[in-house]
């Protein structure tokens, strides 16, 4: 029968099991260690974002994605914070990537919509948030198509994309939106026939009846109206 020499032995194990032990034991340490730093840049990452420390948060963002290229929620923190050093087109491209991985986020692509327009194209981020709501005809996206006019000066067709998320989902929501959007532009008449609305379908909404006060209403329970299809 054989016998292992000692210095054939590390540990009690063989020298070649053993020296195998040592080399998986170095890699996941390494592995961990690795793990945790790029734990840490996202945490210092998100720290220097509620610090509004812009730069130190995209290092730290940049730094992540180095290692992680496809972390779709981490490109769009990356969004952010080149939002907030004024660096417009750069957080287009970071939402534009966390838009292409994710697609149906509404985030990113309220995001990708907002930095298209700063970066001089409002007409490809309309087109964009038109194609979806088409597609999806879903109220949620055809509120985020009229609040996009909305900001873009097209009043009208705001209003037209805000009263059809409000056909598809009878509820508050699109009839706040559409509220917010007349006191934007200053129909006090047609505002106020959008919160009847809202307070109909949330009577318990104390900002809808507050702005009703503001005109110079009562938001009794005579106020509250069901839209013309709901009555």
């Amino acid at each position: 029968m054989s016998t292992q020499h000692p210095e054939s032995m590390i540990g009690g194990l063989p020298r070649r099991a053993g020296l195998v032990f040592l080399a998986a034991a170095t890699l996941l340490s390494g592995c961990a260690t690795r793990e945790k730093a790029l734990l840490d840049a996202r945490l210092l990452g998100d720290q220097a974002m509620l610090e509004d420390r812009y730069a130190d948060a995209a290092a730290e963002y940049e730094a992540y994605l180095e290692e992680r290229p496809g972390r779709h929620e981490v490109l769009y923190k990356l969004g952010r914070a080149y939002e907030g050093m004024g660096e417009h087109s750069a957080a287009r491209e970071a939402f534009g990537v966390a838009y292409e991985l994710q697609p149906d986020n509404p985030e990113y692509i309220e995001a990708l919509a907002r930095t298209m327009a700063e970066n001089g194209e409002a007409d490809g981020a309309f087109d964009m948030l038109e194609r979806i709501a088409a597609e999806s005809q879903r109220s949620d996206a055809y509120l985020r198509l009229g609040g996009f006019l909305l900001d873009q000066g097209l009043a009208d067709e705001a209003v037209q994309a805000m009263t059809i998320a409000a056909h598809l989902q009878p509820s508050a929501e699109p009839y706040q939106a559409l509220a917010g959007a007349y006191q934007r532009f200053g129909d006090a008449e047609r505002e106020i026939e959008a919160l009847r609305h809202v307070l109909w379908f949330d009577p318990a909404d104390q900002a809808s009846a507050n702005r009703v006060r503001a005109l110079g209403q009562i938001p009794g329970p005579t106020f509250a109206a069901p839209p013309a299809d709901e009555g």
